[in-house]
């Protein structure tokens, strides 16, 4: 089964960036800039994981994160990813969120977090 990852940015420099880098890991990558399209893109396809900016214009991370957790059961799982300081990580996880990262987006751990996470251990 082919691993299906949706990046929601609104830079087009990191979403086109973690893109070309996730299918270098031979992952299908869909992108979209806001989470309203996310969430068109989720009602139509079926992702593993959303990686998503958590502050963006039309739909943000946090909503997008909140309409999963409360319409789809929480899958696919979501890693937001966030530039401001002021978004704690710990209030990220405890609304639903498998990590919140900070911007600039450490490549390495932002891939480990995704396959620890698909790992059989952890379903």
């Amino acid at each position: 089964m082919a691993r299906k990852l949706l990046v929601v940015d609104d830079e087009e420099m990191i979403r086109s960036s973690l893109k070309e880098l996730f299918e270098l890991e031979e992952y299908d990558v869909v992108i979209a800039e806001n989470g309203t399209h996310a969430w068109e893109l989720i009602e139509n396809n079926s992702f593993c994981f959303v990686l998503s900016d958590a502050k963006m214009p039309n739909g943000s991370g946090i909503e997008l994160l909140e309409k999963i957790q409360t319409i789809t059961n929480g899958r696919p799982q979501v890693v937001l990813m966030t530039g401001d300081a002021n978004i704690d990580r710990e209030e990220g996880i405890n609304k639903g969120a498998l990590d919140l990262i900070y911007k600039p987006i450490d490549f390495q751990n932002l891939l480990q977090i995704i396959q620890d996470s698909s790992s059989p251990e952890s379903q």
